[in-house]
């Protein structure tokens, strides 16, 4: 289960990167963005928008990813880790994370490179010696990959406080989008 749940995750977060750094900058490179800011519709409800339906998207896939997951146990007749039953839901949460850093660096480089940098910026290659171990998102506690493995356990305390940190960064990263969204020249 650990290696379903890894592979599912790690595909997940290239959707995620896909979906999230192209969702706004391909509408403004096609130019069919104006179509939509002719109407009254404002640049927050724009990004907004296009964010919850990367939501829904995303949602989606942890959904389709749970039950893959539990028909996975019940055809081997595998016994589920207790950690699995936050997985899916930290599995989300560390994808929103992901899209929202795509989504706001797609507003200053190419989305490829949006992508590959909203990767690895919170993948743990910095250590709290580097200064930007503390301006970079942490997704390594989202990861259940290794607890599943070694069948350490997590608290519904601890999905708590990662679910918030995960609401936070989002906001943050909304809000950033926004802003640079609102300087973006889109004729």
């Amino acid at each position: 289960e650990g290696f379903f749940y890894g592979a599912a995750s790690f595909g997940g977060s290239l959707v995620s990167l896909l979906i999230f750094s192209t969702a706004v900058t391909s509408e403004i490179r096609k130019g069919t963005i104006r179509l939509t800011l002719s109407k009254p519709v404002s640049r927050f409800q724009y990004l907004l928008g296009k964010y919850l339906g990367g939501v829904a998207v995303m949602a989606a896939y942890a959904v389709a990813v749970t039950l893959a997951l539990l028909a996975f146990s019940a055809s081997s007749g595998a016994e589920l880790s207790p950690v699995m039953k936050y997985a899916p839901w930290l599995m989300f949460c560390r994808q929103l994370m992901l899209g929202s850093v795509a989504m706001l660096l797609s507003f200053f480089v190419h989305p490829a490179v949006a992508c590959a940098l909203a990767f690895f910026a919170g993948n743990g290659l910095c250590s709290a010696d580097n200064p930007l171990y503390y301006l970079l998102p942490s997704y390594s506690p989202f990861n259940l990959f290794l607890t599943i493995i070694e069948g350490t356990f997590i608290t519904s305390h601890d999905v708590l406080l990662l679910t918030l940190y995960a609401l936070d960064f989002v906001v943050l990263m909304l809000l950033l989008a926004w802003w640079r969204f609102q300087g973006k020249e889109v004729c």
